[in-house]
């Protein structure tokens, strides 16, 4: 059953927006009655004070999702991030991805959460939707993937990690492209497809020092190739045509 629905249905509020609402005044009479005496005569003094009660409202994003729905919560928290002086050393890579909090990290929350979309897509066709988080700006080319979420026992898990130096691209057959580097002399780049719970790689390219290498074996990763060519003779691979979605909502909107 496709879980995309009932999330582009939802709303979620800004943290740390803070409502000030006035409790109605109360009038507080204390009488208090000290008996001194000036001359002969007695003297009675009566003190009356009024106070007024100011009631402070935080409206904080929950972790937990009224609606029980995994993306949701994945979403709700990812606002609740940006908007947070957030604590980076102490930040869930587990659960957010290293891509989320480049995004998050170098800007502020209402330019992260316009860079931040989010969509829908089946990926491995088995009747449901897997959440992607994806990054647009002006460097980037269509929306490179920064996490995918997949149902687990009824918990989203992030299953795929992207970040600026390790881009994940989804093409029209639902094939993954990726392109990584780590520096001028050594970049990667393959097809991936994906099972349900990551990431197999069907064929990959890295170069080292000028030579490129192929690999075709998926638990070997970007490594233990064959010698394909010079990186003259095997150039990246032009990439001009991508996946639709449905919808690409961008998080700022999601939050209203």
């Amino acid at each position: 059953m496709v879980l995309a629905a009932s999330v582009l249905m939802a709303s979620c509020a800004k943290p740390d927006t803070e409502e000030t609402t006035t409790v109605e005044s109360t009038t507080v009479s204390s009488e208090s009655v000290e008996d001194t005496t000036v001359g002969s005569t007695e003297v009675s003094f009566e003190s009356e004070t009024e106070e007024e009660t100011t009631v402070t409202a935080t409206d904080n994003v929950s972790n937990e999702d009224p609606s029980g729905d995994p993306y949701d919560i994945v979403l709700n928290r990812i606002v609740e991030a940006a908007y947070e002086e957030y604590d980076f050393e102490s930040f869930d890579e587990s659960f957010f991805g290293s891509g989320i909090e480049e995004v998050i990290m170098h800007s502020d929350a209402e330019e992260a959460l316009s860079m931040l979309y989010y969509a829908f897509a089946d990926l491995d066709d088995n009747g449901e939707d897997e959440l992607l988080i994806m990054n647009y700006n002006e460097y980037y080319d269509n929306y490179p993937i920064l996490a995918i979420y997949a149902i687990d026992n009824g918990e989203a898990k992030m299953v795929v990690e992207g970040w600026s130096r390790c881009r994940y691209y989804l093409l029209p057959d639902k094939t993954i492209y990726n392109f990584g580097s780590s520096g001028a002399a050594n970049s990667s780049w393959g097809y991936y497809s994906f099972d349900g719970s990551g990431l197999i790689l069907t064929e990959g390219f890295y170069t080292d020092n000028g030579s490129v290498y192929r690999v075709t074996d998926g638990d070997s990763g970007y490594s233990n190739g064959e010698y394909a060519g010079t990186t003259s003779e095997i150039p990246f691979p032009e990439i001009s045509e991508y996946y639709e979605f449905d919808e690409i909502t961008a998080l700022s909107d999601y939050c209203g």
